[in-house]
Formats: structure tokens, sequence, C-alpha cells
């Protein structure tokens, strides 16, 4: 798992961002976060320096609850782009986790669950999601994904019988 990881992390770290399809969107999402907080307006609803000082309201179609997360990071003085570096790093992480978690709750095997978690991160589709779309929620989509499939799974085959699952 941790090679898998280093792995996935390795253009991150070493090749920098290439100008993907949606970089310089989501990059200006965590600028517009940081002025907006700087501002002093929390939720930022409205980019303020946007369209010559009149805003943007991106976060009404887009959710930033998780760009708050870089856009901290610029604030305690990271450059812009590097928080997006570690943002992609952390998403990693969770993808790598939540897969783990899951398959490890469904065959009770830490190697099933390593094997299976290694392949879900080095998949070519997150790998084309991360650095060549730059489809940020896309890449939260595979964090969610294995909970939503071990949620239907305790659905459909839960023993409910034994008290687990109240049913009326």
């Amino acid at each position: 798992m941790i090679i898998a990881f280093l792995l996935s992390i390795i253009p991150i770290i070493f090749f920098g961002l290439k100008n993907s399809d949606d970089l310089n969107f989501h990059v200006s999402r965590i600028y517009g976060i940081v002025q907006g907080l700087k501002n002093g307006n929390f939720p930022v609803f409205i980019y303020p320096n946007y369209n010559y000082n009149y805003g943007y309201a991106s976060p009404i179609f887009y959710c930033d609850f998780f760009f708050y997360i870089p856009a901290l990071l610029n604030l305690i003085g990271i450059k812009l782009f590097t928080t997006y570096k570690i943002f992609l790093i952390l998403i990693n992480a969770s993808i790598l986790c939540s897969m783990y978690f899951v398959i490890y709750k469904l065959t009770n095997s830490k190697k099933t669950a390593s094997i299976s978690s290694s392949l879900y991160l080095l998949s070519s589709y997150k790998i084309i999601d991360m650095f060549k779309r730059a489809a940020v929620g896309e890449l939260f989509g595979f964090i969610f994904f294995p909970f939503v499939v071990y949620g239907l799974y305790e659905i459909i085959y839960g023993n409910y019988k034994n008290g687990k699952y109240y049913v009326r």
C-alpha cells in the first residue's frame, strides 16, 4: 500500500502540475476562498475579487467544503499551487484508506484489503481524473464510492436478526 501511495504521488511531487482541463478553475476556487476569508466572509458564497471586483458566485453551484483545507494552508503562508498539491496528496490518502476500510470490513482480510485498495488507487480512470482532467469532484467520488457499495451490501446481506439492525 505504501508503494502504491508513493507511486500515486510521484507525479505530483516531482513533475508538478501540467495544464490540465479544470486545474485553473479549481486553483481559482481556492484563491477565491482565501480572498473571501481575508475579507472576513465565512462561509464564502461569492469570490470577491473576480469579474473586476463584482464577484463570482461559484460556491452556489459547486460545493467548496473540502476546498477550505488548501485555502487555510494558503492563509498560513504556503503557496497556492503547493496547497493544491497537498490537497491532491490528501485525496489520494483518503481514497486508499476508504477502500482499505471497506474491503477489510467485507472480507476481514488485510491482504485482500491492501491489494484491492492499491489497485483502486492506481486505477487508470483515477489517474486520468487527477492528472489530465483535474476532476476534483470525481476524485471525491472515488473516496465515497466504496462506502456506498458497503452500505448497499449491508442493506442486502446484513444480519438484522441478531439485533445489529432495527427493522420493524
